[in-house]
């Protein structure tokens, strides 16, 4: 809603959301002594070859453990917003603008888990697998074994149950109460700003604010206690209740400004505070369990938020209406960075596991420049002047101390090189883009290798992906969308410290994606 009265200009927004979701995993190993493994990692494609079994042969398995993990969430969100500008008549302050906002987000987690080794011939359960489907994998590469024997995932997942109770296991999926957990917080903010504007001389303009927030967080639930071994792995003894209150109030300074150095050509500047509060999923304590993997990974409600001082630069050129280049410099103080890692061995129920965990690893400092620019072929005739390139390119250097003593890493998620190109088209209804984005290796996580191997960072390997999206507007309220992600199936190729030292190698299918929006 919005209200205009004379210079004063009020608005007020109300939001109100509820949402629910299910995620689920289930798994139906089969297991097998091979007689010889060969392995080189040296290839593209890590080659491994077995030999003296027979993969498609249901006589030459056991089977193995079965696994059922559900999550189920509730989400609530209720917030109110209002804003109040009041315009000014001076040769320098243009306006005064006033807001609040207030905000209130809960989410319940309630988790099914599920494991059981059978064990005892796959002979009589013959009909519970199939020929692997996707024998097609890593574009068909004979390094690896493509063809064997795998799960129906047809009956896992439409008939979980009837596939456990023919197995003759009579123990059933679920709830694990001491996974259960709530998060609910709480935010209250405040700001004012000053707009300022300059015609005369040197033409500014910009505006200075500052942003109060108050935050309340509690998390309430269970986590997994352990105890270190003496060979420096860990063992869990139990569960401990999880109540954790916090408060906090974080003042935002701001200041944007503008210099008009021609109707072409402009100079920006600006310094800012600013807080990233770690998502649910960074705080919830229950812990997430992939037992024939040997993985898992759970939040930490001790987590504090993430904050940082920020200078910007960039220099702009219109060289027409809509045709554009900029360079731009920017210089981040982090501190409280959140990292992902895990501790070596931790021993859950007889199984070994490694555990990703995130923590506030520490202060840390990311500098870099972009440079990148648009334009639309609007000289050209008809549909054709619709069509347009956009492309940029961004260095980006960072360093950060790590939750291991004597090691720092860059800070994670970030590559040192990244550029994208991408062709749209916006003409009429029709709006349609291209895109390919190429990084350069980034940290994803620091892992533990035992007392022995010490601590590595895991590094990605550079890779690029291709997306595209069409979206038509059949009427001014219907419109069709259209759009395709990893369209060159990316390959995930991951290594601890050196190239030579290899993680995992993985690849992602295509996704597409067809849908209706609808406009009231």
């Amino acid at each position: 809603m919005k209200w205009d009265t004379g210079p004063a200009h009020l608005s007020l927004d109300a939001n109100y959301s509820k949402s629910t979701n299910t995620l689920y995993y289930a798994e139906l190993d089969l297991a097998a002594v091979a007689p010889r493994i060969d392995q080189d990692i040296t290839t593209t494609v890590p080659t491994m070859k077995i030999t003296g079994l027979n993969l498609n042969d249901i006589n030459s398995y056991t089977i193995g453990s079965m696994t059922y993990n559900q999550n189920n969430y509730k989400g609530e969100l209720k917030a109110l917003r209002g804003d109040v500008s009041f315009d000014i008549t001076s040769d320098f302050l243009k306006s005064m603008d006033f807001g609040v906002r207030v905000a209130d987000r809960t989410t319940d987690f309630s988790p099914i888990r599920f494991f059981q080794t059978k064990g005892g011939s796959a002979t009589p359960y013959a009909g519970l697998f199939i020929a692997n489907p996707l024998n097609d994998m890593f574009n068909g590469s004979t390094n690896i074994d493509q063809n064997f024997l795998v799960a129906d995932f047809n009956k896992l997942r439409d008939d979980f149950n009837g596939v456990r109770t023919q197995l003759g296991i009579t123990v059933a999926p679920a709830v694990t109460p001491l996974g259960v957990y709530s998060i609910h917080e709480k935010t209250y903010a405040g700001y004012a700003m000053a707009k300022f504007k300059v015609d005369s001389g040197l033409r500014v303009d910009g505006n200075i604010g500052v942003r109060v927030i108050k935050t309340s967080l509690q998390v309430v639930g269970n986590r997994a206690v352990f105890v270190q071994q003496p060979n420096g792995s860990f063992l869990q003894t139990g569960f401990a209740p999880v109540n954790v209150d916090t408060d906090y109030v974080t003042a935002l300074p701001s200041a944007n400004v503008r210099f008009k150095l021609t109707d072409e050509l402009q100079l920006r500047l600006a310094a800012s505070q600013v807080i990233t509060r770690p998502n649910f999923g960074q705080l919830a304590p229950t812990l997430t369990l992939v037992p024939g993997a040997q993985t898992g990974s759970s939040g930490n409600p001790d987590l504090s938020p993430l904050k940082a001082d920020q200078l910007d630069a960039s220099l702009e050129y219109y060289f027409s209406p809509t045709g554009s280049i900029y360079a731009a410099a920017f210089y981040r103080k982090v501190q409280d960075f959140i990292q992902s890692s895990s501790r070596g061995q931790e021993t859950i129920d007889g199984i070994v596991y490694q555990i990703t965990r995130p923590a506030n690893s520490g202060n840390g400092k990311i500098k870099g420049f972009e440079v990148g620019g648009q334009t639309f072929f609007d000289f050209l005739p008809g549909l054709l002047s619709g069509f347009g390139v956009q492309a940029n390119y961004t260095f980006v250097d960072s360093n950060t101390t790590t939750s291991f003593a004597g090691l720092s890493a860059p800070l994670s998620n970030l590559s040192k090189n990244s550029f994208n190109v991408s062709g749209i088209y916006e003409k009429g209804p029709v709006s349609a883009r291209v895109a390919y984005n190429w990084r350069d290796k980034f940290l994803t996580g620091i892992t533990a290798g035992g007392s022995t191997l010490g601590n590595y960072p895991v590094y990605r390997k550079p890779y690029g992906w291709l997306d595209a999206s069409l979206n038509v507007d059949i009427t001014k309220q219907i419109t069709f969308t259209l759009e395709g992600s990893n369209l060159l199936r990316a390959k995930t190729d991951t290594y601890f410290d050196v190239p030579t030292r290899r993680g995992n190698w993985e690849q992602d299918d295509i996704q597409v994606m067809a849908g209706v929006r609808f406009t009231l």
